[in-house]
């Protein structure tokens, strides 16, 4: 994201600048706590919360998660609610980041 702000506007479409905004704001906070505590990581999720926030940052639904482990989707909402708490993400796309920054990806 750095490298955003020192490229010049006429570089990115708006489109993109607005892609790079968005993003920021999902990325801000868990670099933060990141860096705030350094204990995040990937041993903070139990074995099912990791599996369903790993099949999330792969882009499934919740449906498709509750499909893909045998499980309904309410549980698929309660594991994602517990991995984002655990990781202190405030969004889905948040612990994708997080999930995918951790398997490094």
């Amino acid at each position: 994201m750095l490298m955003i702000g020192i490229l010049s506007d006429h570089v990115f479409a708006l489109r993109d600048q607005a892609v790079a905004g968005l993003l920021t704001r999902h990325l801000r906070p868990l670099l933060a706590l990141q860096a705030e505590s350094g204990i995040v990581g990937p041993d903070c999720l139990s074995p099912r919360q990791a599996a369903v926030s790993d099949l999330v940052a792969r882009g499934l639904t919740n449906q498709d998660v509750a499909q893909e482990l045998h499980i309904t989707v309410n549980t698929v909402k309660k594991h994602l609610m517990a991995a984002m708490k655990a990781t202190g993400c405030t969004s889905r796309t948040q612990l994708a980041l997080h999930r995918l920054h951790a398997s490094g990806v």
